[in-house]
């Protein structure tokens, strides 16, 4: 509806403008210190870094089964390396959109508080490295990519380079507050030693602003082209289902969705991305947020109502609501045994206590209801990315909307209850009323 679209950009705006104002507001006067203004460059650099990370994962799963819409292309009289140019693109524009949004209230009060010369700073300090880690991520994954087409397993390409992005995000993000001691030890200490962690400033500063973009922009641009040099064939079939055999599919219709949960790669990819997250968080000590690595198991229902359900079924079977029941409750079903799984694996490191077992599993049927909505109001038709991007990024901004405003007006215990409440039976009318439209649509089309 087109309602819907200009409300989500109009709230977009409003959340951006509010969040510009309110950083502007708790930042006011602190770059006038001249080693203070530098130490938040880096700080809300590793912030921009951390933003890479995350958004090149989402966009590398999402991408992972971009097959049926890349194959689309394969009739164009352009090259494979125009094709991996092409999807490097694709995959660096919505990289930017992250990190731009992510930042935009900082670049705000710079700008503001130190003029239209802060912008070439932001450039410089915040920017132009930040282009850098994608650039050295995108190599990372290339070569992955190279050594998997050497060992002729191509099709878990997306699988085995999804888990070592993850990896490297796990490390960076549980290392952060060490990296922040040191940056702040380098600027309050003026060392004139170089680190890597604020080598593009050390450059801004000594060198110019000039300087740094140069050396970033010749970094970046060396790394990009060996990587579309070394980059194998793109779009080789990947994986989509596992090969798992499953007696009992055809014993209820609650089998029958249950059995694409589990084939599917989504799942796959799931538990390897869950495994990840909770061997980091044991081995650094935070074994109570291992269990909310279990809300990954609801990516599998953002594809399952556009490629798990059959067209006969979509046409003729049931009802919407019992439709929604069966996808609903095959996912719950799938989740609920991995969660066990991971709450046993936890208890020799001493378990969690009540309140962590119960807001993680409430965290995940949440995730599995929101995931399921948004694969239903933007299906991934042909497996393409852009529905879901879309999708996660309109579920996200009402999210943040929605916990800001709980936090602002500091709501009672039973008002918090009755607006989840409220939510839970919006999510399940709204969704019902997404398979109602789309079933209307497949009949009249």
């Amino acid at each position: 509806m087109k309602s819907v679209r200009i409300g989500l950009v109009v709230l977009g705006g409003l959340w951006l403008v509010f969040a510009a104002l309110l950083t502007d507001q708790f930042m006011q006067g602190v770059f006038d210190a001249d080693w203070l203004r530098p130490f938040l460059m880096n700080l809300y650099l590793m912030n921009s870094v951390l933003f890479v990370l995350l958004g090149f994962l989402l966009v590398k799963v999402t991408f992972a089964k971009a097959d049926g819409a890349a194959k689309l292309l394969h009739h164009l009289p352009i090259t494979g390396k125009m094709r991996s140019a092409t999807l490097l693109a694709c995959e660096f524009t919505v990289v930017s959109i992250c990190v731009f949004i992510g930042l935009l209230a900082f670049l705000f009060t710079m700008i503001r508080q130190g003029g239209i010369a802060a912008v070439s700073t932001a450039i410089a300090q915040i920017i132009i490295p930040s282009v850098v880690a994608y650039s050295l991520l995108y190599f990372v994954w290339n070569c992955i990519a190279r050594i998997m087409a050497l060992l002729r397993l191509s099709r878990y390409t997306g699988m085995v380079g999804t888990i070592v992005i993850a990896m490297m995000s796990f490390a960076f993000y549980s290392s952060t507050f060490a990296m922040t001691m040191q940056i702040q030890k380098h600027w309050t200490e003026r060392s004139t030693t170089w680190s890597v962690l604020s080598l593009f400033s050390d450059l801004s500063l000594r060198f110019g602003n000039g300087v740094s973009v140069l050396a970033g922009a010749v970094c970046a641009s060396t790394l990009l082209i060996i990587s579309l040099v070394i980059a194998p064939k793109q779009f080789s079939a990947q994986s989509v289902y596992v090969a798992c055999p499953i007696p009992w599919v055809s014993k209820s219709d609650l089998a029958l969705f249950a059995a694409y949960i589990i084939r599917s790669k989504d799942m796959l990819m799931s538990v390897a991305l869950c495994a990840v997250c909770v061997v980091g968080a044991v081995f650094t000590g935070h074994s109570e947020a291992a269990l909310y690595a279990t809300v990954l198991f609801s990516f599998a229902g953002l594809s399952q109502f556009a490629n798990g359900i059959c067209i006969p079924w979509q046409r003729h079977q049931s009802s919407c609501a019992y439709t929604y029941v069966c996808m609903i409750g095959s996912q719950i079903i799938v989740a609920t045994l991995a969660w066990i799984a991971v709450t046993v694996v936890l208890l020799p490191w001493g378990g969690c206590s009540m309140m962590t077992y119960a807001c993680s599993y409430g965290a995940l049927l949440t995730a599995i209801m929101s995931c399921t909505m948004v694969g239903i109001i933007f299906p991934m038709a042909r497996d393409n990315p852009a529905n879901a991007l879309l999708g996660l990024a309109a579920m996200l901004l009402v999210a943040i909307v929605a916990v800001s405003m709980v936090s602002l007006l500091q709501l009672p215990t039973w008002a918090l209850i009755a607006a989840g409440a409220v939510m839970v039976s919006a999510i399940v009318v709204y969704s019902i009323s997404g398979i109602t439209t789309y079933r209307k649509g497949i009949r009249n089309a």
